[in-house]
């Protein structure tokens, strides 16, 4: 990892706070991303152009998801509105989901028995529940955590659909969609606030990684809540995670606001070669997203830049 894979993203007037990848076809990608400017834009990977610029929320986007309801690519995205909006990436239309009463922090996207749900994390510690077929939300807020939601991360453990939620105050909770109820208990290990949480796949098992202010990523299994394992290596706050797979193995990609992005084996828990200065300011979004027949490292930041990196052997450690 180092060199970058094309041109770098340009479009937003102010920084990008977080993006997500949709693959709208075998040979296609796009690239969701949401800024400080209050705007939604959307992007092919392939070619690096700027697809549309979306208008709806009146303030900063803090979190976009994105997902492929049948054969129509959507993303719901959060903002210091208050406000929950889902977009229709082919007509380029948005609609008002609902409102929080405070800003939107965080949104994960994941199937219910076969349905589309959305939740979203809010500056009071809020969880919000929305069925994206009916256009609404499931229930009243859920309080889950004394300060703000930072992030949240969907996946399925057996046939039960999960979120899990990085907070303000230290923890993180496991959250089963479909009952709206938190499953287990809080994951407790971090020193400062949670900024970012992402969930992977390690010898079929599943972990989830987390990190934060206190500078080090923590590997959890989220059967027992407890933390398997610690890295460390980044100077400032750990704002961004993502877990792939790059040439047959899994890795997990971090961005912190010193401005760079690293590569981390979570099996072994180590780095993976030397951080790439990936932004002027704070990086604060990362991913691992697969094009055609290659795998990309995208990162966002403060500098009002998206950018895409080179994966493989060649470029891990180097």
């Amino acid at each position: 990892m180092g060199k970058q894979d094309g041109k770098s993203l340009k479009g937003h007037t102010k920084g990008v706070q977080t993006f997500s990848a949709v693959s709208v076809s075998d040979k296609k990608t796009w690239l969701v991303t949401g800024g400080q400017d209050g705007r939604v834009r959307l992007w092919d990977l392939a070619t690096h152009k700027s697809l549309a610029t979306m208008k709806g929320h009146s303030q900063e986007v803090y979190a976009v998801a994105g997902a492929m309801m049948g054969k129509t690519p959507v993303a719901v995205s959060g903002g210091y509105d208050g406000s929950v909006r889902l977009w229709n990436l082919k007509t380029r239309k948005g609609k008002v989901l609902g409102w929080h009463g405070n800003a939107v922090y965080a949104v994960a996207v994941t199937k219910v028995k076969g349905k589309w749900m959305a939740v979203t994390g809010d500056a009071n510690g809020y969880l919000r529940f929305w069925d994206l077929s009916k256009r609404k939300s499931t229930g009243k807020s859920v309080r889950a955590h004394r300060k703000p939601v930072n992030w949240l991360s969907a996946t399925h453990i057996g046939d039960r659909a999960i979120a899990i939620s990085a907070s303000e105050d230290e923890s993180l909770r496991m959250w089963d969609v479909s009952k709206r109820k938190a499953y287990g208990k809080a994951y407790k290990g971090h020193s400062k606030g949670v900024y970012a949480v992402t969930i992977g796949k390690l010898d079929d098992k599943t972990v989830v990684a987390s990190g934060g202010k206190d500078g080090k990523i923590r590997i959890w299994d989220p059967k027992s809540g407890k933390t398997i394992g610690t890295m460390s290596g980044h100077k400032k706050i750990i704002y961004s995670l993502s877990f792939g797979t790059v040439d047959d193995r899994l890795v997990l990609l971090s961005g912190s606001t010193d401005g760079t992005i690293r590569l981390w084996d979570p099996d072994a828990r180590k780095a993976l070669g030397k951080p790439v200065k990936a932004h002027k300011s704070g990086v604060y979004a990362v991913g691992i997203v697969r094009l055609d027949d290659r795998v990309a490292l995208v990162s966002a930041g403060k500098d009002k830049l998206v950018r895409l990196w080179k994966a493989g052997d060649a470029a891990i450690g180097s």
